[in-house]
């Protein structure tokens, strides 16, 4: 959403997103990992030393002053859509995300997660 948000001129909305953007890529190397995700000041630091996704760290530190923070969205997107493709949880040939969401939700069991909002799981 951080390309949308400044589209439509609301920057404040957009360092939200770039925010959101960074905590959830973090999370999301963490678990692809299998690793918890430590406090938020040693969280990208933490990143650095993981096999899957780990070289991500490098890219996240640097986007909040880049220029080309869609461009660096984007490449990180298409990492991370590669390694859900790579490890078998989504099938999903996109990189976008939000089907490789889907995907990995449909296969969820437990009825009372799977009840659950997209954004909630």
């Amino acid at each position: 959403n951080y390309p949308r948000c400044l589209k439509h001129n609301e920057p404040g909305a957009a360092a939200v997103a770039l925010s959101d953007f960074i905590t959830h890529t973090v999370h999301t190397v963490h678990l692809l990992n299998f690793k918890f995700t430590p406090y938020y000041k040693w969280m990208i630091r933490s990143m650095q030393s993981l096999p899957l996704l780990g070289n991500l760290a490098d890219d996240l530190n640097k986007l909040p002053d880049a220029v080309n923070k869609t461009e660096i969205i984007e490449q990180i997107c298409t990492s991370i859509a590669g390694e859900l493709k790579n490890s078998g949880l989504s099938d999903s040939t996109s990189n976008y995300l939000e089907p490789h969401a889907f995907d990995i939700t449909s296969r969820i069991r437990s009825r009372e997660i799977k009840s659950l909002h997209i954004m909630e799981c």
